[in-house]
């Protein structure tokens, strides 16, 4: 699984040949949104206006991965 978020809450295309900036992860009461411009996003389907890769992001699939490094970290 390619992680979507650097370091610096930076969300990159999942492409490895390309990884540009898609937005920013803000913290909104415990919840990581996407922020994307002037917007912040529970969800967003799109494409990288890059390299043309789809992108999926949502609030549930961000909850589910951070479960996921739970548990193995366990």
């Amino acid at each position: 699984m390619v992680r979507m978020a650097d370091d610096n809450n930076v969300v990159r295309c999942a492409n490895p040949n390309c990884r540009a900036e898609m937005g920013r992860l803000m913290d909104v009461s415990g919840v990581d949104l996407l922020q994307m411009g002037g917007g912040l996003c529970r969800e967003w389907h799109g494409v990288c206006a890059v390299c043309g890769k789809e992108f999926h992001w949502s609030v549930r699939d961000q909850a589910f991965e951070k479960l996921l490094n739970r548990i193995k970290k366990s």
